[in-house]
């Protein structure tokens, strides 16, 4: 388990309430944002009494029972147990999302035929989670792998069962297709996956530090992660490539930042996927930066930019 920040635990335990009790519509995800946005906007004084007077790590009960962990979410009702998630991020292109989904389905069955089942679809760990399950109106506006599936031409057809290692959200609204086409890996994990601050990684020996400091990176000892499950988006990109951005729910080694991403081939994903969520691989390139810097841009201006108008 990625180790947390006991300071921003304790922060998160005492604020969430008060802005929960000021926002009773806004859905779990949202509230602990707002909390990681009040969090990086104290100022050196409040910083350093919060770390002067809350560095007690908080139990795994007390966490475990917290509101910022069991409220429910909207999103919550369209993820499976499922330990990653798959967001279409593309609607240009129907045949080449579907030739993608085939692929998955079949590398999966791949896999299944390989190994026990009930090894490899276990649901992740607890500290994983996501928190209650919820309904919304919004689910009339997505199509969850296992539910509806787009044929060639456009229409939803009865698609086979779900998928075992992936949930897939195939926006069918206007509205909702807008909402996440084109859009940086930082907003899409502010989708599905819960805010959380951890210390950021050690600085290297004769490294210096991130000038001028930055919440996906360092921003005063501490950086903005995500808590949930893993995250592949398929862009436009994945039309022509056959591949999708494997998104990271937090920073690698010093310098790089949350929400980084590379691409990887619809081949490989669900043995990444198995391997990732039960075997404990880690994808971090033997200590080297070697991340897609353009979106990490994209992510740290995205970021800036939504923290400005709060």
């Amino acid at each position: 388990m990625t180790s947390l920040s006991p300071v921003f635990q304790r922060f998160l335990l005492e604020t969430y309430p008060i802005l929960r009790s000021g926002l009773p519509q806004a859905g779990r995800r949202d509230l602990r944002l707002r909390v990681v946005d009040d969090f990086f906007r104290l100022d050196a004084a409040a910083l350093a009494a919060a770390i002067a007077t809350g560095p007690t790590s908080l139990t795994e009960q007390e966490l475990a029972s917290s509101p910022s962990t069991k409220d429910a979410d909207p999103v919550d009702a369209l993820l499976s147990a499922a330990p990653g998630v798959i967001v279409r991020a593309d609607y240009s292109n129907d045949a080449a999302w579907i030739e993608f989904c085939t692929l998955l389905r079949e590398s999966e069955a791949e896999i299944l035929a390989e190994d026990d089942p009930k090894a490899t679809s276990a649901e992740p760990g607890t500290d994983e989670g996501d928190g209650s399950d919820s309904s919304s109106e919004e689910d009339e506006d997505m199509a969850v792998e296992g539910s509806t599936e787009p044929s060639a031409s456009g229409a939803a057809s009865a698609s086979p069962a779900p998928l075992t290692f992936f949930s897939v959200l195939d926006f069918t609204s206007d509205a909702e297709r807008a909402r996440v086409v084109d859009m940086p890996n930082l907003a899409l994990l502010r989708l599905i996956a819960d805010a959380d601050v951890r210390p950021a990684p050690a600085v290297p020996s004769g490294t210096k530090r991130v000038k001028p400091g930055h919440r996906l990176i360092d921003l005063n000892g501490f950086q903005e992660i995500y808590r949930g499950r893993s995250l592949w988006v398929y862009d436009a990109q994945s039309n022509v490539d056959g591949a999708v951005r494997m998104v990271n729910l937090e920073g690698d080694v010093y310098g790089t930042a949350t929400g980084d991403s590379w691409r990887v081939r619809a081949s490989h994903i669900t043995e990444m996927q198995v391997n990732m969520a039960f075997h404990g691989m880690k994808v971090d390139f033997g200590g080297m930066d070697r991340w897609d810097y353009s979106e990490r841009k994209r992510n740290l201006d995205y970021a800036t930019a939504a923290a400005a108008t709060q």
